[in-house]
C-alpha cells in the first residue's frame, strides 16, 4: 500500500492489488490453454475447469483500494473497486477508536511439478485495521514479505510500524501493534528454508 501526502491536509492510501489480478489472469489463461491442448481428455479438462474457476474467483473478489484521509472535514473516504462493482464507504476521524497493525504468518504452496510435488513458502502478511467501535472493523492489506533469514536480521516491522503510526497520527487515534512471538518468527523462517525443497502435495 502506497502512502501519499497532499499539502499535509490529505493523505492518500492506494493499493491496486496488481499481484492478485495477475495471479487470477494467469490461472484463467493456464486453464484456457490446458482446455485447448487437452480438451478431449477428462482429467485435463477438470484441471482446466478448476484453474478457470479459481482464477475467476480471484479476479471477482480482488479490489483496488483507494483511501482518502481528509483533514478539513476530518473524514475518511474509502473506495473499493473491482470488476463487478465499486463500493464507497465513509467514516469520521472521531469514529476510529484505534488503528491496529497486525503481522500474520502464512504459508502458500507453489503448483506441483510433473513429478507431483511443489514448493512451500512461508511469508508475513501485514494487515491494517481501523477499529470503529461496536465490533466494526475496516481491514486492509498492508504488505507481504517472505519469511527469509534476511528479514529476521533486518526486520521490516519497524518500517511498517512507522507507516502505520503515520496514519494513526494523521487520524488522531492510538496505534496497537500485534506481532507473533519471537519463537513463531524463527519457526517461520525455518519452515521457509525447509519449504524451498520439494514437498509432496
Amino acid at each position: 500500500m502506497k502512502i501519499e501526502l497532499d499539502n499535509n491536509s490529505k493523505m492518500i492510501l492506494r493499493d491496486n492489488n496488481t499481484g492478485r489480478f495477475l495471479s487470477g489472469l494467469g490461472l484463467v489463461s493456464a486453464g484456457l490453454g490446458t482446455a485447448c491442448l487437452f480438451g478431449n481428455d477428462l482429467l485435463p479438462s477438470l484441471l482446466a475447469l478448476a484453474l478457470v474457476v479459481a482464477g475467476g474467483y480471484i479476479l471477482h473478489t480482488t479490489k483496488r483500494v483507494h483511501i482518502e484521509l481528509d483533514m478539513a472535514p476530518a473524514r475518511i473516504k474509502i473506495r473499493l473497486r473491482g470488476f463487478a462493482q465499486t463500493e464507497d464507504r465513509e467514516i469520521a476521524f472521531c469514529d476510529v477508536e484505534k488503528v491496529v497493525l497486525s503481522k500474520l504468518i502464512k504459508t502458500s504452496f507453489a503448483p506441483p511439478s510433473i513429478r507431483g510435488s511443489g514448493a512451500a513458502r512461508t511469508y508475513y502478511q501485514f494487515r491494517l485495521v481501523l477499529m470503529a467501535g461496536r465490533n466494526k472493523e475496516l481491514s486492509f492489506d498492508f504488505g507481504r514479505l517472505n519469511a527469509r533469514l534476511s528479514n529476521l536480521i533486518a526486520s521490516p516491522d519497524n518500517r511498517k510500524q512507522d507507516e502505520a503510526q503515520q496514519i494513526a497520527d494523521f487520524i488522531g487515534a492510538p496505534l496497537e501493534v500485534i506481532v507473533p512471538s519471537s519463537g513463531a518468527v524463527v519457526a517461520a523462517v525455518w519452515d521457509d528454508m525447509l519449504g524451498r525443497s520439494k514437498v509432496s502435495i
